[in-house]
């Protein structure tokens, strides 16, 4: 079974749309896999890793403890009870029974394949729906509307213990999203951009800091300005995402507010709290250092820029394509970074349409030394050794790959020379050198990847 979709939101609609067959029901699913898990299959619930870390285990993050299961440091027993008679969750759904999560370890490991692998998890949700919740799979292929969908999938697959009504409303509000965003009966999009743009007295200057009205930085319609718009699209989708989160969350923080003369307040306070949603101080953007910030939330920092020199200094990262003239015919998609022609204005776009490939140019694919396509997809550690264990610094500017090999796996972030990167002891042997798998933050924005020993000093 291959997965189709660039991003593992695409390829989990897509197969739950191939399964299901009916878009109320699909997005009915995968509204409660978001409110479980974010879509990600890593994820092992919160509690459990606050106990982890309190026994003392160093597997106490989504990360370690996959990789613990997948080198067999934690055996079925201890995946099925975390800890002495207790029972957590784990994976997309939530999987906590040991019946349930037993089944889920057992696929997983006759396939040979990590305990969160998507592909893997998405196959093992359809054998529970075929055969041990037939009624839920009935209900979702007849579905007419998401609320029922949603509700069919709280009450009786997730069964949570919190089921009230506001919870209810939460998760069909998450199932509404994925409707429009995805089905094919669904509402046309409402494209609307994101934005510092003017303070509470309407002036450029002079406002008290934050936001005072809940419109100084804040979501709108998208429009066509005056004086055109040059478009500047990420050329990687996860780029792309993480302008337009980055984006939203200032624009939903009213701890963000606008001023032109204290406009790089934004980016101290971002460097502090690691991101706009976790600013917890009043500061001001305007509308040029916001977009920046938001690029360095997406892992790079373009420098001090206006509107009259955005659009080169953003080309000049490599981390967009040649910037286009915006026409009405324009598709617009999330991340999308609008400049006025002239000297003006600057916006996000965060709610677009969908991305279908990774650039709207020639493919933006990487190759190594031996000529093939670099690999995107994220491998396993293969050992541990806990005399890894611990903190080191990068000691040139050193690229964090999918892999333990320059040749076969593409670069996920470079770090800059004396970046800490944090090892639990997992690594990979590779043509005599050890690949250690890390944990690191450049720009407030964290990574996962393998680097190579031979440029890291403990």
């Amino acid at each position: 079974m291959a997965l189709n979709g660039n991003t593992n939101e695409k390829k989990i609609w897509n197969f739950l749309k191939a399964k299901i067959g009916n878009d109320y029901g699909a997005a009915g699913l995968m509204g409660n896999l978001y409110a479980e898990s974010g879509l990600n299959p890593q994820n092992l619930e919160n509690l459990c890793e606050k106990r982890l870390k309190e026994a003392g285990k160093v597997y106490c993050t989504d990360t370690a403890y996959t990789l613990a299961v997948d080198i067999g440091e934690i055996g079925r027993e201890e995946f099925l009870n975390p800890l002495p008679g207790k029972q957590y969750g784990y994976g997309l759904a939530q999987w906590t029974s040991a019946r349930r999560k037993g089944g889920l370890y057992d696929l997983v490991k006759s396939k040979g394949v990590s305990i969160g692998d998507l592909e893997a998890q998405l196959e093992f949700l359809e054998q529970e729906l075929k055969n041990g919740y037939k009624s839920v799979l009935s209900a979702l292929k007849g579905a007419t509307d998401v609320k029922t969908a949603s509700d069919i999938v709280l009450i009786n697959f997730e069964n949570p213990k919190d089921k009230s009504d506001s919870v209810k409303n939460k998760r069909a509000g998450y199932c509404q999203t994925f409707f429009e965003k995805y089905a094919t009966g669904g509402k046309k999009v409402d494209i609307k951009v994101g934005s510092a743009r003017i303070d509470e007295n309407g002036k450029l200057s002079g406002g008290a800091a934050g936001d005072q009205t809940g419109l100084e930085v804040s979501t709108q319609a998208y429009y066509m300005h005056s004086k055109g718009w040059y478009l500047l699209r990420p050329k990687d989708v996860s780029v792309a995402n993480a302008i337009a989160k980055a984006m939203q969350n200032a624009c939903d923080n009213d701890n963000i507010g606008y001023c032109q003369d204290h406009r790089t307040t934004v980016i101290t306070q971002l460097q502090k709290y690691g991101s706009m949603a976790a600013i917890a101080e009043k500061t001001e953007a305007d509308c040029s250092s916001l977009v920046r910030g938001c690029c360095i939330e997406a892992g790079f920092d373009p420098g001090n820029f206006n509107t009259a020199n955005e659009a080169s200094c953003l080309e000049n990262t490599g981390k967009f394509e040649k910037k286009v003239s915006v026409i009405s015919s324009t598709t617009l998609h999330d991340g999308d970074v609008l400049v006025t022609k002239t000297k003006g204005h600057t916006v996000v776009v965060v709610s677009g349409n969908p991305r279908s490939g990774s650039s709207t140019g020639s493919a933006n694919v990487a190759f190594g030394n031996n000529g093939n396509a670099l690999i995107k997809k994220m491998q396993s550690a293969k050992s541990k050794s806990s005399s890894l264990s611990g903190t080191y610094k990068t000691t040139a500017n050193l690229n964090l790959r999918y892999g333990p090999d320059k040749d076969k796996y593409d670069s996920i972030i470079i770090l800059p020379a004396g970046t800490k990167c944090q090892c639990y002891g997992y690594y990979t042997l590779a043509s005599g050198v050890k690949w250690l798998y890390v944990t690191t933050s450049v720009n407030g924005k964290q990574y996962t990847g393998f680097v190579s020993m031979k440029y890291l000093t403990k």
